[in-house]
């Protein structure tokens, strides 16, 4: 076990490794600074761990996996449900606690725009292609003083009042793009 501070690494891993198991630690120093493991080790922070036996996933819908000793191959099996909330068991003493709560993020709409404005690429993923044009419309006329800013003959002052004709205006005058594809038809581009 390898500390990041070496002026407090022996006391620390010779508390540590008399308090918690080799999982916790690696648990604890993944998640926590090297003085907090030290603090809890020491009796500062909260009282010292028992040492948990196994470990299981419990899934949104309440379903619970089978226990493991290994909590990593727990904590990367939560890896593969990110639009889900997911909790960590573990085991001590026969009795199951709840080690840690992890939320789900938002799952991507089926629709992805990727806006790119020559300063990077700008993605953003809607439920809809119609909530999709409607926000690049919202953005377009957002940024419009960037075709007055160009002082080019023939170029509308302000914003067409169709959504279509001002999109076309706007990327057609200041050279950017955009490209709106189903999640599906994405991934498999890459693009």
């Amino acid at each position: 076990m390898t500390f990041p501070n070496p002026a407090v690494a022996d006391e620390a891993r010779a508390l540590a490794e008399s308090h918690y198991s080799t999982d916790q630690l690696r648990h604890l120093r993944n998640t926590y600074n090297t003085a907090l493991v030290l603090r809890q080790c020491k009796g500062i922070g909260p009282a010292r761990a028992p040492k948990a036996d196994a470990w299981k996933l419990r899934r949104a819908d309440g379903t619970e996996e089978e226990p493991t000793v290994d909590v990593d191959a727990v904590y990367e099996r939560s890896q593969q449900f990110p639009y889900e909330t997911i909790t960590v068991l573990r085991r001590i003493n026969g009795a199951w606690e709840i080690d840690q709560e992890m939320w789900g993020e938002e799952p991507p709409g089926p629709w992805v725009l990727v806006i790119d404005g020559g300063r990077g690429d700008d993605e953003h993923s809607f439920p809809s292609e119609e909530e999709a044009l409607a926000s690049l419309a919202i953005h377009v006329r957002e940024c419009w003083y960037q075709l007055t800013d160009l002082n080019a003959p023939g170029l509308p002052a302000g914003p067409p009042v169709d959504d279509a004709v001002a999109i076309g205006t706007y990327f057609w005058a200041t050279g950017e793009t955009y490209e709106l594809k189903r999640v599906d038809d994405y991934k498999r581009t890459g693009a």
